[in-house]
């Protein structure tokens, strides 16, 4: 088993406090989904407390080596003003890059966008068509708003 598998580990048998260090050590050494996955600790203060900024900042590290799920996360982070200002374009942005690299979640994101005028104009049809593509990755709010929107 790899660090990072005994990492993910320790998380599933709720020893955060195993973990969080674990992650931070291959973050620093370039880990890409341990970036991640220590900035997701901190978003949700997993073994450690609550710190945005921190979460922001491996985010940020980690969309820039290419990682959907950052891109998603940084996305949330605009939407919601999480270690950074309120954006509602930098939010439709962050989803829209995490969705053009197959993250269904960011797929649903970017429809809900698109349905609710949220950092771009509103646009149903772009909605139902970004929804589409989440249901058919299996993204159940996806297929939920479709059948609200009767389609």
């Amino acid at each position: 088993m790899d660090e990072f598998s005994r990492a993910d580990a320790y998380l599933d048998s709720g020893q955060p406090e195993k973990a969080v260090p674990l992650f931070r050590k291959l973050a620093d050494q370039g880990r890409v989904d341990a970036m991640h996955s220590y900035a997701h600790c901190h978003l949700y203060g997993i073994g450690v407390p609550v710190d945005y900024a921190v979460a922001f900042a491996w985010f940020t590290r980690a969309a820039a080596r290419g990682c959907p799920q950052a891109m998603y996360h940084l996305g949330m982070c605009a939407a919601n003003g999480y270690g950074t200002p309120r954006d509602p374009r930098q939010a439709f942005a962050w989803y829209s890059r995490s969705a053009e690299n197959g993250d269904e979640d960011a797929e649903y994101r970017v429809g809900t966008c698109h349905e609710e005028g949220v950092g771009v104009p509103p646009d149903i049809d772009q909605a139902v068509a970004w929804y589409s593509r989440a249901a058919s990755h299996g993204q159940e709010e996806a297929r939920k708003r479709l059948r609200d929107l009767g389609r």
